[in-house]
């Protein structure tokens, strides 16, 4: 956890720091107008805050923003019971703030408030009967009551509308055609809440906000349709520290279909099909018996003439759903005159004939708008030479960012930065100059030689989700974080390189079994392997792309090649 204070009260920030430990402080915020700025420079997760922070902002819009950063914020409203208080509480409430530590404020309850997560429930018990907090939460955007419309008849198929974010919201429509009928695609809160009230729909389908799609405060939006739609789906996504707790106040609310997958993993298409044909035949159910064989049910098998079948091929990979589908906007190729590399060692003095693949756009190619992540267990220096020349390849087509991804990462000094630089531009720490600039690449660099704690999942992805929008290639060095490349394998536009040791047999044999569990059910591994000082023997099966005999770079260049399109591509 990465905590901020912004009290406003010195003396509990002073408690507070001398309490807990050095690694979850980072820092204290003394003006309500630089709040936002800090949160983005030092990444942190949480947020303490009262009234009496200063500053020209308005208190609530405040809080409002941070939680839809993703900060949880933990509010210090006053005195208990006071109508300024209950107010101020019922404003934050539905934008998810439930955490409240009432006068007098001590430092051990902020901390026990911190390490147990309030909840929907905990909330409105504040209020006598739930019933003052409920109204407001039910409350339109003018902040008057929702008033009740006649039931639309339920006829034909399921009316469904979606928040799933636009790509996203385009691919379930095409997903489900035929079983359901999209009334209505979403992309904000205002846009949900009129969808639901004005076209009364029977189910709705709200996915968390993330990389790839979704919309701000997904799990408050669930509980709140559960009152006004028959059932709602809601896609949590991984089971994350933040995933954990939107399940918790969804499940609160009432609402019992929920997609979740491990951290890392990704949601089973298989199962998003069940769930809505479930969902179908439940509210199917409660119209007619099911053993009868309706009208409706003819007819609605008419228009189903590819069956559950159809229904599962096209959902048997949900990461191509999960995963953004917009291509940037390409740059123009920008010709330089290749520079000799004169600080790797000599070049193969045999070069293999060479094929060159077309641009297709394919899963194996590195387009506009991709990334390449690359990993070579047991040698993490190695992937950071690799690395460096990807970008520095890249660059020559575009704006590159390149991520070192491991604390033993070594790309950075193999793209001249200097150990001086180093010093100040390690991106894991708070306030660091970064990225660091050379010409076409932004550097996201870490110093091997600092001893500080391993980079975090939330931390990584997070960065490499804002790097990305503004280059047009992404270059990662994960070192020998094999671990790590099986998640850069689910980004969208991704390719994953791992180079594996031929020196070593025991080393040969363990990291093709992570190869292979790598490439399980994936078209973008791509695999290599070093032979450097080995017999010219080759792993059965293994048919890499990339293979290292002398220098690295060398090797790199002769497996990949810049297309028309100014798509990278692997030799044949």
């Amino acid at each position: 956890m990465k905590l901020l204070l912004a009290t406003g009260i010195e003396t509990l920030d002073r408690d507070m720091a001398e309490k807990m430990s050095e690694d979850t402080i980072l820092g204290s915020c003394y003006s309500r107008n630089v709040l936002h700025k800090v949160i983005e420079t030092t990444g942190v997760d949480t947020v303490v805050i009262s009234p009496y922070l200063e500053g020209e902002c308005d208190f609530v819009p405040l809080v409002r923003s941070a939680r839809e950063r993703g900060v949880r914020v933990v509010v210090l409203p006053g005195a208990p019971g006071q109508s300024q208080t209950m107010e101020l509480i019922k404003s934050l409430a539905p934008y998810g703030v439930y955490d409240y530590v009432f006068d007098p404020v001590r430092a051990e309850d902020v901390m026990e408030t911190i390490n147990s997560p309030g909840n929907l429930g905990q909330v409105m018990r504040l209020f006598e009967g739930a019933l003052e907090l409920s109204e407001f939460l039910n409350k339109n955007e003018l902040g008057q009551p929702f008033t009740e419309r006649p039931p639309r008849p339920r006829t034909g198929p399921p009316h469904v509308i979606l928040a799933m974010g636009n790509e996203l919201n385009e691919r379930f429509c095409n997903m489900f055609s035929g079983l359901i009928k999209i009334v209505a695609k979403t992309d904000t809160e205002e846009e949900l809440k009129d969808a639901v009230t004005n076209l009364q729909p029977d189910i709705a389908v709200i996915m968390r906000n993330g990389p790839v799609g979704g919309i701000p405060d997904a799990d408050i939006l669930a509980g709140w349709a559960s009152k006004y739609v028959p059932a709602v789906l809601f896609i949590a996504g991984e089971l994350d520290e933040t995933g954990s707790q939107m399940v918790d106040r969804v499940k609160d609310t009432g609402v019992s279909h929920i997609l979740t997958c491990p951290p890392g993993g990704y949601i089973s298409g298989e199962e998003l099909v069940f769930l809505m044909r479930a969902l179908v035949r439940e509210l199917q159910g409660a119209e007619t018996e099911p053993s009868q064989d309706t009208p409706r049910d003819r007819e609605q098998k008419k228009h189903e003439p590819d069956g559950f079948e159809t229904l599962k091929k096209r959902a048997e990979k949900l990461g191509n759903i999960l995963k953004p589908i917009s291509v940037e906007k390409r740059r123009p190729d920008r010709k330089k005159t290749k520079k000799l590399n004169m600080k790797e060692g000599l070049s193969l003095e045999e070069k293999p004939e060479v094929t060159v693949q077309s641009g297709t756009g394919s899963l194996t190619g590195i387009t506009p708008g991709g990334l390449l992540a690359v990993v070579t267990p047991w040698r993490p220096g190695l992937a950071g030479r690799i690395a460096a020349h990807a970008a520095k390849m890249f660059a020559e087509a575009g704006e590159v960012a390149f991520i070192a991804a491991s604390g033993h990462s070594t790309g950075a000094i193999w793209l001249d930065v200097s150990d001086d630089e180093l010093i100040m531009s390690d991106w894991r720490v708070p306030g660091s100059q970064v990225p660091v600039k050379r010409d076409d690449m932004f550097i996201y660099a870490v110093d091997p030689a600092k001893n500080l704690d391993s980079i975090t999942d939330s931390e990584l992805w997070d960065l490499v989700k804002t790097a990305r929008k503004d280059v047009t290639y992404t270059v990662m060095d994960l070192g020998s974080d094999i671990d790590a490349a099986q998640k850069a394998a689910f980004l969208g536009r991704s390719v994953v390189l791992v180079i594996i040791p031929g020196s070593d047999p025991v080393e040969t044999k363990t990291s093709q079994l992570w190869l292979n569990s790598l490439r399980e059910g994936k078209q973008n591994i791509m695999a290599g392997i070093d032979l450097r000082g080995n017999p010219p023997a080759m792993p059965e099966g293994l048919e890499p792309k990339v293979i290292v005999r002398n220098n690295p770079a060398d090797a790199l260049d002769m497996a990949l090649r810049k297309t028309d399109n100014n798509e990278f591509v692997w030799n044949k």
